[in-house]
């Protein structure tokens, strides 16, 4: 699975307050950064990190539990959506694809 970030923004739905905003604004930096660079993200992935960063914070574990709810809320309120990737398509080599579009180009020339 692989998020990716919603560029249409729904205004219609009342954003609801967020208990610790800190730890929120610091998971979506670090989301948004790493599907910038291209790194799949799963949902226990997201958690963990989530968990690692209140851990920094000094938010206890109690005070916030990381439950499939609170992922949906997550993920709703900053526009993530999960999409599965099949195949080989995880392990494309990004970096590559410049040079494999121009020879594709070439090849395709020819016909």
């Amino acid at each position: 699975m692989n998020f990716t970030v919603n560029e249409t923004i729904n205004n219609t739905f009342r954003k609801s307050r967020v208990k610790h905003p800190d730890l929120e604004k610091a998971l979506n930096i670090w989301v948004n950064q790493a599907v910038a660079s291209g790194l799949s993200i799963s949902e226990n992935l997201l958690c963990e990190k989530a968990r690692y960063y209140a851990m920094v914070m000094n938010i206890s574990v109690e005070d916030i539990k990381f439950s499939n709810r609170w992922l949906s809320g997550f993920k709703q309120r900053n526009n993530l959506k999960v999409h599965k990737i099949h195949g080989e398509a995880n392990t494309a080599p990004i970096e590559l694809l410049p040079n494999m579009q121009n020879e594709l180009r070439t090849l395709i020339a020819r016909y």
